[in-house]
């Protein structure tokens, strides 16, 4: 005997499923390109839309971690090291497509490590380079993979462990500096160390500056000798010359006070 009442009602559905698709509703395909890559310390997985798919399902080694739209996820969990094994289906009111399936490989501490590493890279101000740092470094403190990083410094007096950067004076000349980066993930550190050379300041800089400290205390009322320095700031060579040399020589002598009297020397 059948139904009436049932084969009304699937009548009706059939009806709301050709408004909705245009065509009877069927069970979804299987989502195509479905692909993972272990990324940023999680895996990161992507598939095509299916058509005729209301919702997808996600399983990792079988376990269900994912429903919902969207045809991609990062699957945050804290994981293993090894090979974990994703599928993905598409559903809709008729039923589940064939499942998708890839592997994706979660690397340990110490290669996570080992490649935030190999990716660390200094930060140089516009203009600057390794072999030519003139302006303070970005170090960063975070790397690939949830890694931390700290740093150190062989020569902190010229560039620091915080990246602050003091140039040498001219006559010191330039300075090679060994940055060195700890990298470390749970309980894995590994080290990298990045060669850079700090320029000396200008030759301007450092004329400006000894002019600016050069002294020879209160000129007012000379009574002696004036004790003349050779050399200033950053190790510039200071050369003297007198106005008036028979009172005053290019060496700080002072002559024949009492005779001349005072007089203004330059």
């Amino acid at each position: 005997m059948i139904d009436q009442g049932n084969a009304a009602n699937n009548q009706w559905a059939s009806v709301l499923e050709f408004e909705a698709y245009g065509e009877l509703l069927t069970a979804p395909g299987t989502p195509g390109n479905f692909a993972g890559v272990f990324q940023d310390g999680a895996p990161k997985l992507s598939w095509d839309a299916a058509a005729k798919a209301a919702t997808y399902e996600l399983r990792r080694n079988g376990s269900l971690i994912y429903s919902g739209p969207l045809t991609s996820y990062t699957d945050a969990d804290v994981l293993p090291a090894g090979e974990i094994t994703y599928s993905v289906q598409a559903v809709n009111a008729k039923g589940s497509s064939a499942a998708a399936e890839i592997t994706v490989n979660v690397p340990s501490e110490a290669e996570r490590a080992d490649e935030a590493a190999a990716a660390l890279e200094i930060g140089y101000a516009p203009g600057d380079s390794a072999s030519a740092v003139t302006q303070d470094l970005t170090l960063p403190l975070a790397g690939l993979s949830g890694t931390t990083v700290s740093w150190s410094s062989n020569a902190p007096e010229t560039a620091g462990n915080d990246g602050k950067v003091t140039r040498p004076a001219y006559a010191q000349g330039d300075r090679a500096v060994e940055m060195t980066a700890e990298v470390m993930l749970g309980t894995y550190k590994v080290t990298r160390t990045f060669n850079i050379t700090v320029l000396r300041e200008p030759a301007e800089t450092a004329l400006a500056r000894a002019e600016q400290e050069l002294t020879l205390g209160d000129l007012t009322a000379v009574a002696g000798n004036l004790a003349l320095p050779a050399t200033g700031y950053g190790g510039t060579r200071i050369e003297w010359s007198s106005s008036a040399p028979e009172i005053v020589a290019p060496d700080g002598t002072v002559h024949q006070l009492r005779r001349h009297g005072w007089r203004r020397i330059r």
